[in-house]
């Protein structure tokens, strides 16, 4: 995690965080819904933080001005 925060920097990081979880908290409710796992049964993390990183490397910066927007900062 630390070198990967270091590669997108200050708030990028934060947007890097975001989209694992949403990624990651997306893809197990469908595969729980699915049927494909159960509650509990772990789902690897790993390729979701190298998703988010992508994400933030391509669009970070955007993606965070446009939440500070949204919640008028």
């Amino acid at each position: 995690m630390i070198p990967l925060g270091l590669l997108v920097g200050g708030p990028e990081t934060a947007v890097m965080l975001f989209m694992a979880f949403g990624l990651g908290g997306g893809v197990a409710l469908g595969l729980i819904l699915t049927k494909r796992r159960s509650f509990g049964q772990v789902v690897p993390f790993g390729p979701f933080l190298i998703a988010g990183t992508w994400i933030s490397l391509l669009w970070g910066e955007t993606l965070f001005s446009s939440y500070l927007r949204m919640v008028g900062l």
